[in-house]
């Protein structure tokens, strides 16, 4: 299943900023941002899943500070609370066809993996979302599978699951 959060502003939700090293961003970005919702002081639940920022994954609890002059955008500090998701990235191969895509998705999305991909940005990237009742090692096989087979090349963004 494809996930589009509609996460347009509210009073409630703020931004994550988290600064990029160049190397953690396919498309050069320096910056990413994920929506969240507060939940105490300082204190952030993580609203999608990242492309690019690493050690954090989809409702992880961060801390962040106030950007100055900013009321709904906070600088990201650190984690403080793991959700037990962990977090993938695959980029498709440029001969990759859609049927190729699905076939690998559906085995993915049947053990509950959920899939984004950015707003009119890079349409073969996508940020996995592997819930924690998920079977990681069946995901991570079928993940190599594909690479193997020639469909997407991945990489780990965060290992939240135990063990």
């Amino acid at each position: 299943m494809s996930v589009s959060h509609d996460l347009s502003p509210t009073h409630d939700l703020v931004e994550v900023i988290f600064e990029l090293p160049h190397a953690q961003s396919l498309d050069g970005a320096r910056t990413e941002s994920l929506w969240a919702l507060p939940v105490g002081d300082a204190q952030f639940r993580l609203l999608n899943t990242p492309f690019h920022a690493t050690g954090v994954s989809l409702e992880d609890i961060v801390t962040a500070t106030p950007l100055p002059g900013e009321d709904t955008r906070v600088l990201f500090a650190r984690v403080v609370e793991k959700s037990g998701r962990s977090t993938y990235r695959i980029l498709t191969y440029p001969d990759t066809t859609l049927a190729d895509f699905l076939q690998t998705w559906k085995q993915l999305e049947a053990i509950g993996c959920t899939h984004e991909q950015p707003p009119g940005g890079v349409t073969s990237l996508h940020a996995i979302d592997v819930p924690p009742n998920a079977d990681i090692e069946q995901v991570l096989v079928l993940l190599r599978s594909a690479q193997v087979a020639g469909i997407w090349d991945f990489e780990q963004g965060d290992w939240g699951h135990a063990g």
